[in-house]
């Protein structure tokens, strides 16, 4: 691979331990689940039974925020129950690590545990709080937070907009005279049907109208700021043998959860976008270097190596990665993607599996000879 290997990015410092196999199943499991409900309360009571199994801690904290980040909803797990508190109720050697968290929009770690944000498009839904019962998080503990607070914003967002939940005392808008009823509703209805617009139905990723603005906002701003950014063009090897041969319905369930696995290789500020079939596009901005591209890379190709478990099947995917940087691969959003796009059907050509970043002399005969399966 041009610029910087990928094989060796897969060991050694660059690459740290990951949690056991078994807990990364029932991970992934978990927050498979927790995308499917339509309310707080059953996601709470999902997380309450099972979340003990993944973690050490005395505490769970769930804290919803508004726009203006004031706390809306403070839940904490306790001995597998969840129950709603006041926020004066949270220790303060915790709410230390909260405030700090909700004016930096950061992650915060001390003494008594870790804090991090859940962030949506750029804005705060909430964050969590974890204490552990031992001295202090480890490494695969504060990534499988992060993972979740990411995949945890983006259902909490979904459920607030279909609830219309608003205001710290988790009452739902009131009904009032007929016109403001049928306000409510009509804001209801327009607020779905924006987030249903800018999202893929079957993973809940922003679609590929989203990823263009996402994107040529992204530009803008490395451009003035002089900083790189990197597309990654993603699609899984032989997704059409998995829906021939097992069906699309297990096909839908690879395509979730091999989602929710990329989402997990990515900082928050990321975008993690699916633009059809079994493609999908990253973003990743504000990049110090190529490299850290590279490292990106190398984290997904590792995390896709691992089974899936569907039903009675086990699924073993590789992924062919294409990277385009700019400045230098593109200049607009378009350009950018069909670079990344290019170097990707180059990987698929040396075997799948596989990551390449774009060349100028890249030989566009890729797409004529129909390498991709």
């Amino acid at each position: 691979m041009a610029r910087g290997g990928i094989s060796e990015l897969c060991g050694g410092e660059l690459m740290p331990a990951a949690p056991g196999a078994g807990r990364l199943e029932a991970f992934f499991e978990l927050v498979s689940d927790c995308t499917r409900f339509q309310e707080y309360d059953p996601i709470f009571h999902l997380l309450a039974q099972r979340i003990h199994g993944l973690f050490e801690f005395e505490r769970f904290s769930i804290l919803l925020c508004e726009e203006n980040r004031q706390i809306l909803k403070t839940i904490v797990i306790e001995d597998c129950i969840s129950r709603e508190v006041p926020p004066d109720e949270i220790p303060l050697t915790e709410m230390g690590l909260i405030l700090q968290t909700l004016v930096t929009g950061e992650s915060s770690s001390g003494a008594v545990g870790i804090c991090v944000p859940m962030l949506s498009g750029g804005r705060m839904i909430g964050l969590l709080c974890l204490a552990p019962s031992c001295e202090q998080c480890s490494s695969p503990d504060v990534r499988l937070l992060q993972f979740l607070a990411v995949i945890l914003a983006g259902t909490f967002e979904r459920v607030a907009q279909c609830s219309l939940i608003v205001n710290a005392d988790k009452h739902v808008m009131p009904s009032g005279d007929g016109d403001e009823t049928t306000t409510a509703k009509t804001h209801a209805v327009s607020l779905r049907m924006s987030y249903l617009a800018q999202h893929d139905a079957l993973t809940d990723l922003p679609n590929r109208w989203l990823l263009n603005e996402r994107l040529t906002r992204a530009l803008s701003l490395s451009s003035r700021h002089h900083r790189r950014l990197a597309v990654l063009f993603l699609d899984i090897d032989r997704f059409k043998q998995i829906n021939d041969s097992l069906g699309h319905a297990i096909g839908d369930q690879v395509l979730r959860q091999t989602s929710a696995r990329l989402v997990g290789c990515v900082r928050a500020s990321d975008t993690v976008s699916r633009i059809g079939g079994d493609e999908f596009v990253i973003l990743l901005a504000e990049l110090e270097n190529e490299k850290d591209a590279s490292i990106c890379a190398g984290k997904i190709l590792a995390a896709v190596r691992a089974p899936l478990k569907i039903a009675s099947h086990e699924i073993h995917l590789t992924l062919s990665i294409g990277i385009g940087i700019y400045p230098g691969d593109g200049d607009d959003a378009e350009a950018l993607i069909c670079s990344a796009d290019t170097a990707m059907y180059h990987a698929k050509a040396e075997g799948r599996g596989k990551c390449h970043f774009f060349r100028k002399d890249m030989n566009v005969v890729a797409y004529e000879q129909g390498l991709r399966v």
